[in-house]
């Protein structure tokens, strides 16, 4: 929380052109922390959690991974950051680095990112399935 209100206190935030007092960028980070501790608080937290993680962190995170792979393998650049590695470290590196770079690390990112999102459909379907046999046992034992 220090941390957070000390960013805030350095970068001198202006909210509809006040300046922010460092009471205010503590009490700016207490709010947001105590919000977020409250919904963890109900019953329905951990739910939050698990729905931020699967559906905004993993899939996105996963390609932005493929992504840096993909433009860090092939760009023209590498060669060049071979030999500044070997200027600041004086280590070479190894020759596995390029091929692994070019060509093992593409197929598993984009393994690993349709493992989530083949993995996320599958738990969506049973969501669903469990969502409509338990609609039909209620209509059942209402009847």
């Amino acid at each position: 929380m220090e941390g957070a209100s000390s960013y805030l206190e350095d970068e001198k935030v202006e909210i509809a052109g006040h300046k922010l007092t460092p009471v205010g960028c503590r009490a700016v980070v207490s709010l947001a922390v105590f919000v977020v501790g409250f919904v963890m608080l109900t019953r329905a937290g951990v739910y939050w959690f698990d729905f931020y993680d699967t559906y905004c962190a993993v899939g996105p995170m996963l390609l932005l991974c493929l992504c840096e792979v993909l433009v860090f393998g092939y760009h023209p650049a590498v060669e060049r950051f071979k030999s500044q590695i070997w200027v600041e470290t004086k280590e070479m590196v190894p020759q596995y680095f390029t091929p692994a770079l070019k060509y093992v690390s593409p197929v598993i990112s984009a393994f690993l990112f349709v493992y989530a999102y083949v993995h996320l459909v599958k738990q969506f379907h049973i969501c669903i399935y469990v969502t409509h046999c338990i609609s039909l046992i209620i209509a059942w034992e209402t009847s």
